[in-house]
């Protein structure tokens, strides 16, 4: 059995998809961006900025699933541009170790025509 997950703290999806899925005892986070939780927008700025709170976003729908960011064991990134990978991945090990994670998760980053500075999914094993 699955169940869609969505959250109020969240964008809702802008297509036919799920923000995240539950099956198994596992969330799958379809790919999210800088999206600010109050609506208001897209995160502006750089792509470090833009990573941040993508992951924020990443954080909430895991918590409405039953999980958190330390119960991430993959992530699939995309970046529009890869000479913006190193404020990226700075940006990412922060927002993991802000969230208390030790052991990081499995991670691809790819080069992607995309027209926002990242986009980022995840899968996450569901802890309650």
């Amino acid at each position: 059995m699955k169940r869609a997950v969505t959250s109020d703290q969240t964008p809702s999806a802008l297509g036919a998809y799920s923000p995240a899925v539950v099956s198994d005892g596992w969330v799958f986070v379809s790919g999210q961006a800088g999206f600010k939780a109050d609506f208001t927008g897209f995160e502006e700025g750089n792509v470090a900025a833009q990573t941040t709170m993508t992951l924020a976003n990443i954080e909430q729908l895991l918590l409405a699933a039953g999980s958190s960011l330390d119960d991430v064991v993959r992530t699939t990134c995309y970046l529009a541009d890869m000479d913006t990978f190193a404020d990226f991945d700075t940006a990412y090990a922060a927002a993991f170790a802000a969230a208390g994670v030790e052991v990081l998760p499995a991670r691809t980053t790819i080069g992607a025509n995309i027209s926002i500075g990242v986009e980022i999914d995840a899968v996450a094993r569901v802890t309650s």
